[in-house]
């Protein structure tokens, strides 16, 4: 089924978002999983641990186009980004160790190519997830530790789910 709109099916950054925030929250348990609607809309009160996932699109691959059914036209449908994993837990120790929580995430994102199918990400097809850098961050304020997990992301539009 296409998609209702246009502008529904270019946000890539909900569809994907939502996805994997279903995916960790389905794979990772006792673990708090935002997305940054999640922190804008609901403020909720931030536990650890928790994982932030932030999809950032960050271009079109210029060798790849694909054309939109309904206008017989082309469009740069092969998009590329990263994803972002922010796992943070507690500095003095009395909760789950970061490097668990490291492995947690890294162990999600190996499964995740197959998790975002069809089903759960209907408009686009996942081409790569591949592990990038990662950051050690701290907020000494907040008694946290943290990890910044970074994945290339290359994926594209489907030719049939533009809308009508």
């Amino acid at each position: 089924m296409a998609a209702t709109t246009i502008a529904s099916l270019l946000d890539y950054e909900t569809n994907i978002e939502d996805a994997l925030r279903t995916h960790f929250s389905n794979t990772i348990s006792n673990t708090q999983i935002l997305t940054p609607r999640v922190l804008i809309s609901s403020a909720p009160i931030l536990t650890t641990p928790r994982v932030a996932i932030s999809v950032n699109v960050t271009g079109t691959n210029p060798n790849q186009t694909g054309t939109r059914p309904t206008y017989n036209t082309d469009y740069d449908s092969h998009k590329l980004g990263t994803v972002q994993l922010i796992a943070t837990t507690r500095r003095d120790g009395t909760g789950q160790s970061l490097g668990t929580l490291r492995g947690q995430c890294r162990q999600a994102m190996l499964s995740a190519t197959a998790a975002l199918n069809v089903n759960t990400l209907p408009f686009y097809q996942v081409i790569t997830l591949r592990e990038a850098a990662t950051t050690p961050l701290s907020d000494p304020d907040n008694d946290e530790i943290m990890a910044q997990i970074s994945y290339n992301l290359e994926f594209y539009i489907k030719p049939d789910q533009w809308p009508a």
